[in-house]
């Protein structure tokens, strides 16, 4: 369903039988009112995040909806401790091309094992102005271990990161932009993808590189490391904007061996899996076929009309919603 302010009016003009929307925003908390009033209708949500990222509208959202379609296993176990029932939320594989990077070997040794990859674009939303600066810090804190770190992708920050003075023990190669099997090569030499990102752009990077076997330095403010990322498990979180978050997250990382690095390498890949067509097509189904056994509820209660306010509190309110 799209989202806009006539969302609701459109639905209720078309009093559709099952209504679809993406994630836990406007068009879903419309698509939600639309099931409230109208107790014969069914709605089903397709969400990569938990409702929690959306307090209120979230938790209003998931309980008026039938069923949920929910990317990924960490999504899909998040949505059912705070659904009524696990009955109806259906997980679904992330949607990328993952066979190059399940190729790639398990088992690291050293250097490769330490080796940090940034894939993505260089632009100032990836974070990786933020990162560099984080892991030269951490750098200059452990000046007898060798750190290094390629960028495998281009944009505006190339040049800037290239030109940063770094310490001795901190070198950095620059790849380009790569295809998928050449990335996928460049994933096998390494042993940890950064994906600082301050937006949520690096999608495809987080599940590839978990295919690859990298456990994931990753930004807290994107919403597919949050979705795939878990502390300790198979990567570790940290907010870019806070420095001393970045040396925290780099020196949990860089300082276990290449043996527990290769037992978190089996859980990465434990995550992700290749998505065929027909297995989304087969849930979306069972989603919709669950919303549609669902029973009706009783439409929301129209708000009793009240006397009008007097004009100084129409004033008022006025004022205050301009503020």
């Amino acid at each position: 369903m799209r989202s806009g302010p006539g969302a609701l009016a459109r639905l209720l003009a078309y009093r559709p039988d099952v209504v679809m929307s993406g994630e836990f925003g406007a068009a879903a908390l419309q698509a939600a009112l639309y099931r409230a009033v109208s107790p014969q209708s069914r709605f089903v949500i397709c969400a990569a995040d938990t409702p929690r990222k959306s307090g209120l509208r979230g938790r209003l959202v998931l309980d008026r909806a039938d069923a949920v379609l929910a990317e990924g296993g960490a999504a899909a176990h998040a949505i059912e401790q705070l659904a009524d029932s696990a009955r109806r939320v259906f997980p679904v594989a992330m949607p990328f091309e993952l066979e190059p990077f399940l190729d790639c070997g398990q088992a690291r040794l050293a250097p490769d094992a330490h080796r940090m990859i940034h894939a993505g674009d260089l632009s100032p939303q990836s974070g990786a102005a933020d990162l560099l600066a984080g892991v030269a810090a951490c750098a200059e804190q452990q000046p007898r271990r060798a750190m290094e770190i390629w960028w495998a992708g281009d944009g505006d920050l190339a040049g800037v990161l290239g030109a940063q003075p770094l310490p001795p023990n901190l070198s950095q190669r620059f790849l380009g932009r790569l295809d998928g099997p050449g990335l996928a090569r460049a994933f096998g030499q390494c042993g940890l993808l950064v994906a600082p990102s301050l937006a949520n752009n690096e999608q495809a990077q987080v599940a590839q590189g978990l295919a690859a076997g990298l456990p994931v330095l990753g930004s807290t403010r994107s919403r597919t490391v949050r979705q795939l990322v878990r502390e300790g498990v198979n990567g570790w979180l940290f907010d870019p904007l806070r420095p001393t978050d970045v040396v925290q997250a780099m020196r949990r990382a860089l300082d276990l061996p290449a043996g527990q690095l290769d037992l978190m390498r089996e859980q990465a890949r434990a995550l992700v899996r290749p998505s065929p067509p027909q297995e989304f097509a087969s849930q979306l189904g069972h989603a919709i076929a669950a919303a549609l056994a669902a029973p009706d509820r009783a439409p929301a209660r129209t708000p009793a009309r009240t006397s009008p306010a007097p004009q100084g509190l129409r004033q008022l309110a006025r004022s205050t919603s301009a503020r």
